[in-house]
């Protein structure tokens, strides 16, 4: 059973402390399962199969994309090699750079292609999709292209979550959210660069802010996002947080998106968060950059230590599969070096992706 610290108030910041000491002991509850030589950021669970696909954001050296894990250290590019080998000729039949990816409620693997090329601050013209996938068959069966109209040429698709025939999907190259009616194939835009999408805290890793290569602070927009188990609520933050919600209504309805903005509300001082999972119970369960470890947030916006531990190096996208485990890849992004050699490279491979179990089941409408 897992155990859980006494639940806490905070003001804000107070998640997201300077110099604070990182955890020394491992902590039974969590295992290694795979491992890899290159860094994954998401790992997902077909619940018919059991097969596992992670993704690889392409930091740290070329290679496939997105995969099936065949072991505990092998991999096979998935759908298959073509389509993790950048063609610009069509850039809707190859991943350019896939960000994200999940089983949805429909049981199809959808994949983020952010559009944007590593390395680069300027998006590439049809590269920005939801990439649909039949586990089954091994077989794309749709790819659903992101308009030029609803995107900024600073735009990154960065990860999507699920809402009966909609589906959400967070900008984070400029602060934003995309809104996808599957019925009727469109695409719009809301909260355009609402201050709650937008990175304003400093975002921390080993208690320390993260800078970009010429020493400016490190900008992550709206990344983390969910949906309520009864699909009331959308939740979102930046990197850096806080996490914001909305009521959904807002997002679905056309006639009411233009007053979106005036509609969302501060819902919790979450600290510097790589990813997100929310259950059935409408807990959602944060990445904590900042302190190796995960927090749980209760629907009240209070939340529980459940674990910290010092291989929780830059964890990020979380998932809670049909058995009760939450995966968590340690991405170790935060001991990447610079390309230019001013911070040398620190990361000890191999890439880890865990698991402990928790007493929590995933969301029904997010997936199985």
């Amino acid at each position: 059973m897992t155990v859980l610290l006494a639940s806490v108030a905070t003001p804000a910041l107070a998640l997201d402390q300077l110099g604070i000491p990182m955890p020394e002991r491992e902590d039974p509850r969590l295992e290694v399962v795979f491992e890899s030589p290159r860094i994954w950021n998401g790992a997902t669970i077909d619940p018919s199969s059991g097969e596992v696909f992670a993704v690889y954001p392409l930091l740290d050296g070329a290679g496939a994309q997105v995969t099936r894990l065949t072991g505990r250290e092998s991999a096979e590019p998935y759908p298959d090699a073509a389509w993790n080998q950048w063609d610009e000729s069509e850039p809707g039949r190859h991943f350019l750079h896939a960000n994200a990816l999940r089983i949805g409620p429909d049981g199809h693997l959808w994949v983020v292609d952010s559009g944007v090329a590593q390395g680069e601050s300027r998006r590439t013209p049809g590269a920005g999709k939801l990439v649909e996938i039949d586990p089954a068959s091994d077989q794309v069966i749709n790819v659903h292209v992101v308009p030029d109209e609803v995107l900024h040429d600073e735009s990154f698709i960065n990860d999507i979550r699920f809402d009966g025939d909609f589906i959400y999907a967070a900008d984070s190259g400029a602060p934003g959210i995309l809104v996808f009616d599957r019925k009727a194939g469109e695409f719009s835009r809301v909260l355009d660069g609402h201050p709650l999408a937008t990175s304003i805290r400093p975002i921390h890793a080993k208690g320390a802010p993260q800078l970009e290569s010429d020493g400016s602070p490190a900008v992550v927009h709206a990344d983390q996002l969910e949906v309520s188990p009864d699909g009331r609520y959308f939740y979102f933050q930046p990197v850096g947080g806080p996490m914001a919600r909305i009521e959904t209504r807002w997002l679905k309805d056309p006639a009411l998106r233009a007053e979106a903005d005036d509609h969302v509300e501060e819902w919790a001082d979450t600290p510097s968060t790589g990813g997100t999972a929310i259950d059935a119970e409408g807990n959602i369960y944060v990445a904590d950059t900042n302190a190796r470890r995960i927090l749980r947030f209760d629907p009240n916006g209070e939340h529980q230590q459940l674990i910290e531990d010092p291989r929780l190096i830059s964890p990020d996208a979380l998932w809670i599969d049909a058995e009760g485990w939450l995966w968590i890849p340690a991405t170790q992004m935060s001991l990447l070096g610079t390309d230019d050699g001013q911070v040398p490279n620190s990361v000890e491979y191999p890439i880890q992706l865990l698991r402990m179990k928790i007493d929590a089941k995933p969301a029904p409408n997010d997936h199985g």
